[in-house]
């Protein structure tokens, strides 16, 4: 005899299964000034809400979880001098906790598993547990850091004016790579974290680290553009590489696109200006905040071409923005009263096989985790068709299209 425990879990997950989902894509727009964080759909641009209203103080760094459920973000009241970590369901935009701080936070970054943040105050690098929003450790520089970038749990690297850091939070040392004079702007793994690029200022170059041998494999002068050197991010097949210049007083910012292999240019793109944190969407577009003048460049990394040019300061009264984190494609707005009685997935609870009752065909069936992942698609083309699910145990959405331009979604229990 089934519990009352789970009788009563296989009857939510009967009534979630004739439920109607919306899909919803965030980006989260950190900038700076009196003013909240906006939130906007990265798919259409257009504004959704904002976080922290009337705050009087600063989001500037903001970034989400891998998983895409939680965003993390710092402020400061610029009255009292607060500073504070925030930590926000990224789905629901309901708050989760905070960490109140003594010092500010500059490059707020986390780790692959979202197990920690870290970020630095100048010559101070400091752990963040994010279950339990505890500073758990932190190491003195001997130099002002200028950007960090997370390896692992227990690994970050730095940079300076004249040097490369390697940070271990395990024994509490730091290894010290130096590099040409001229100042360390920000860094970048590639996919598999082998190598570290970095921009320096003066003159403009990349050079890249041997993250196996901590050396310097290359050191290259960047020629034509103007302005400083600000970020630099790789895409994810490692194929270019994205340095983004300030321009001169903030007017003729430049996107330089490299060829990853041998640091040859592909292109220029024209960006407003060149201040802030270079993001890509889950739907592969670079976005190029632009800082003061409140703007951001799309860019198709496909194509490599610029999409269009947003104005910030029609989502409100915002200054920046600085930093952008995005969720992934979620699944949310869950409607009870809105039946779709003409597509039925079954068994429910499934023991790893599920047909599909459809009075049209078939033209693809996707098994979407309750976060938005993609696990498992099927392209059928058939009618009452058997499935073999791959998955571990769990809820997860049925997404089905058929071939008349209908989507259906189910939610069934794998219970497995």
């Amino acid at each position: 005899m089934k519990s009352r425990f789970t009788s009563i879990l296989i009857l939510s997950v009967l009534l979630w299964s004739t439920s109607h989902f919306v899909m919803a894509q965030k980006a989260f727009l950190g900038g700076g000034g009196n003013a909240s964080m906006p939130v906007v759909n990265y798919e259409n641009f257009t504004y959704s809400s904002s976080l922290f209203g009337g705050h009087s103080g600063q989001v500037k760094y903001v970034v989400t979880s891998s998983d895409g459920n939680f965003l993390y973000f710092e402020t400061i009241d610029v009255f009292s001098s607060t500073y504070k970590i925030h930590k926000v369901n990224a789905i629901t935009l309901e708050y989760v906790d905070q960490r109140t701080l003594t010092t500010g936070v500059y490059d707020l970054e986390i780790s692959d598993d979202n197990s920690y943040l870290f970020f630095h105050n100048y010559s101070r690098v400091f752990k963040l547990n994010t279950a339990s929003m505890i500073i758990e450790d932190s190491i003195q520089f001997s130099t002002v850091v200028s950007f960090i970038e997370v390896y692992d749990n227990n690994t970050v690297y730095g940079s300076s004016l004249n040097s490369i850091h390697v940070i271990d939070f395990i024994s509490g040392n730091t290894t010290e790579i130096p590099t040409s004079s001229g100042g360390h702007l920000d860094m970048a793994f590639n996919s598999d974290k082998t190598k570290l690029y970095t921009l320096k200022a003066s003159p403009h170059k990349i050079i890249i680290l041997d993250v196996n041998t901590l050396t310097i494999e290359t050191d290259t002068n960047i020629e034509g553009t103007t302005g400083l050197p600000w970020d630099i991010a790789l895409d994810g097949d490692d194929q270019y590489i994205y340095a983004l210049f300030s321009g001169v007083n903030g007017t003729n910012g430049t996107l330089r696109v490299l060829n990853a292999n041998d640091l040859s240019t592909v292109t220029d793109i024209s960006t407003p200006e060149g201040y802030g944190k270079l993001a890509i969407s889950p739907d592969n577009k670079l976005w190029v905040p632009a800082g003061a003048s409140s703007q951001i460049a799309i860019v198709d990394i496909e194509s490599n071409t610029l999409e269009t040019t947003l104005s910030t300061t029609v989502f409100n009264s915002f200054y920046g923005p600085y930093t952008v984190a995005f969720s992934p494609s979620v699944l949310t707005g869950l409607n009870l009263t809105e039946i779709q009685s003409d597509c039925e997935v079954y068994p429910n609870p499934s023991h790893g096989t599920f047909h599909i009752s459809l009075q049209s065909t078939l033209e693809s069936v996707e098994v979407i985790s309750m976060t938005g992942k993609l696990i498992q698609r099927f392209d059928a083309g058939l009618m009452n068709q058997r499935f073999y699910f791959v998955g571990t145990h769990g809820s997860y959405i049925i997404k089905v299209n058929d071939c008349d331009g209908n989507v259906y979604y189910n939610t069934v229990l794998f219970d497995k």
